[in-house]
């Protein structure tokens, strides 16, 4: 997939999946597409920068049990695969060729999920990333682990500033009555002075 098109950057793609995020021409563009490698549909959701009121960024607990599940797979096929083996070493003949092709087999399995475990504990904590406007609330997908969501939010924060720093309305004026007044100055009155002495 093309990193840039046109204004547009690229700022995440989602892992085997078809939706992206760019940026680019004082908006962000979502494309949300529907299938596995290769699109099968694709939806296009454009996000002006200046009316985002707010981007969430939570963290869950998923790339956990995923790992813990895939790492149990792998397991359950590596000893699939030693009880193959064995199998091979006490068989003779064509039983123990199979068998030596099936652990084989079996050693390929859970060697590649036990490669996906450590692609996904590698890749860190999985996150959900929001963009909320005033008409809609959209999960970006293409954003799932937490270490993207910063890099996101670092390239996307300096632009939302700028497009909204000056749509902050200014304080009313504070009316005369509850305006602030300037303390009386403070003037000592001067020493008694005796009268002179009578002769």
């Amino acid at each position: 997939m093309k990193k840039a098109f046109g204004p547009y950057k690229r700022l995440a793609r989602g892992f085997l999946s078809c939706s992206s995020l760019w940026i680019g021409d004082g908006q962000l563009l979502y494309i949300r597409g529907r299938g596995i490698l290769l699109p099968f549909s694709e939806e296009y959701i454009r996000f002006d920068l200046s009316r985002i009121r707010s981007v969430s960024v939570a963290r869950t607990y998923t790339w956990i049990f995923t790992s813990i599940g895939t790492a149990a797979v792998s397991a359950l096929f590596a000893w699939l695969s030693l009880l193959a083996s064995q199998s091979a070493a006490e068989s003779s003949g064509d039983d123990s060729l199979f068998t030596t092709y099936l652990a084989g087999g079996l050693d390929l399995v859970a060697a590649f999920t036990l490669a996906l475990v450590l692609v996904n504990v590698s890749r860190g904590p999985s996150c959900v990333f929001m963009i909320q406007t005033s008409a809609r609330s959209e999960r970006i997908r293409s954003v799932r682990r937490m270490r993207k969501a910063r890099q996101v939010l670092a390239e996307i924060g300096p632009d939302i500033y700028v497009r909204q720093v000056n749509m902050i309305p200014s304080p009313p004026p504070m009316p005369a009555a509850l305006a602030p007044q300037p303390a009386a100055a403070f003037v000592p009155s001067p020493a008694p002075v005796d009268p002179p002495p009578v002769p």
